[in-house]
């Protein structure tokens, strides 16, 4: 139904204003769909790191534990606590398979190495990530993150890098138009 949708709303907007409405709506689309993009390359990302980690560190089922934390990455602050949880109770059930430890010794270095690959996700790879895909600088996705948990919670910290990107393009329509530029 989206494009009844939209023949509906272009109804609503006036002739004179209609195309600078398409425009600022398809840089709104793209800012959206990048925006999922980059959740998608996260989430590639940390599968990865996570397989590798857990191979080098001899984890039985480390591929799917992977597939798992990558998953569960588009979860945002659960998803990696729900990610560790079956790969700590492995390493506690299994151990590992070449490391000479106790399996509790052997869980505690699996959940420091899941705690310290999330550190480097938090303040390295999600603002690097998410700036490329939004075109916003890693420094302004972090603050619009600890700004987005502290009024909306989880999901405020989610959404906060594309709701900064959507605001940039309508700060930039609105500064266009004060300036009466195109």
């Amino acid at each position: 139904d989206g494009n009844q949708i939209r023949v509906s709303l272009d109804q609503w907007i006036l002739s004179s204003y209609r195309s600078e409405t398409i425009e600022v709506a398809r840089r709104l689309d793209t800012v959206w769909k990048s925006f999922f993009r980059g959740q998608i390359a996260l989430s590639f990302t940390i599968g990865i790191v996570t397989t590798v980690a857990m191979s080098v560190l001899g984890l039985p089922g480390a591929v799917v534990l992977g597939i798992l934390a990558g998953v569960l990455e588009v979860v945002p602050t659960l998803g990696p606590i729900l990610a560790m949880i079956p790969a700590v109770a492995v390493a506690l059930i299994e151990g590992s398979s070449y490391l000479p430890v106790s399996n509790l010794v052997f869980a505690g270095i699996v959940l420091l190495v899941y705690v310290l690959i999330q550190q480097i996700e938090n303040n390295v790879l999600v603002p690097r990530i998410m700036g490329m895909s939004l075109n916003l600088h890693p420094l302004l996705v972090l603050i619009g993150v600890v700004v987005g948990a502290s009024f909306a919670g989880i999901l405020g910290a989610f959404l906060a890098a594309p709701v900064l990107a959507s605001l940039k393009v309508l700060g930039s329509y609105a500064y266009a138009k004060i300036i009466d530029q195109e």
